[in-house]
Parts: C-alpha cells; sequence; structure tokens
C-alpha cells in the first residue's frame, strides 16, 4: 500500500487515445483526479509499471503507452520496446539520411 506522500503518474488522453499531457499526483489528491480530467475532456491512464511510458503526442492502446508515430509507412517492433522503425533499414554506409515518406526510402542529406 502506498502512503500519501507517494506520487502516481497518469497520462491524459484526448478521445482518441492520443496523450495530451502527463500528471504527477499524490496518493492524497486521488480523489481530484476526476475533476481534473472532466475539466480537460479527457480519459486517463496511469502509467506506472507499465515497460513503455507515456509521452506527449504518443498513444494508448488499452495496454501500452506507444511513442509518437513519426511516418505512416513506419511499423512498430515490441521486442524493441515499442519503438516505431522505417520499413527500410537505415544504410550503413556512415553518410546521413532523412527518411522520404513518398519514396519510402531513404535519401542521403546534403548540407552545402
Amino acid at each position: 500500500m502506498m502512503n500519501e506522500d507517494e506520487v502516481l503518474h497518469y497520462a491524459l488522453l484526448d478521445i482518441n487515445n492520443f496523450v495530451t499531457n502527463i500528471i504527477t499526483i499524490a496518493e492524497k489528491d486521488l480523489g481530484t483526479l476526476p475533476d481534473l480530467v472532466a475539466s480537460n475532456g479527457a480519459s486517463y491512464a496511469i502509467e506506472d509499471n507499465l515497460v513503455y511510458k507515456a509521452q506527449i503526442q504518443g498513444t494508448y492502446d488499452g495496454e501500452n503507452f506507444l511513442p509518437h508515430k513519426l511516418f505512416d509507412s513506419w511499423v512498430l517492433k515490441e521486442e524493441r520496446i515499442f519503438s516505431w522503425e522505417a520499413p527500410v533499414p537505415y544504410p550503413s554506409d556512415g553518410l546521413s539520411y532523412i527518411w522520404d515518406e513518398e519514396t519510402l526510402n531513404w535519401v542521403e542529406l546534403v548540407i552545402e
């Protein structure tokens, strides 16, 4: 059992389960959580004891917090603690690249 000085971490979620805010609240103040959630027009999920912690713009799938997905084509790799990866591996030739969603490939970053 927690003592009243311990804190819990909650992620506020919008109607699409996107994380809009992360709050830390003392055990003694848990009674105010419903009012806080209602005033933000959100629902919430506790983030303590989960493998991946919540982040703003990430999502909650009902069981886990997922990081923000940078590109539609990227795929979720659960074995790497819920990270999104490009469908094409990053080149290993030592050059710098950026992801091009239109061509679904890495494009060399040229700085002039």
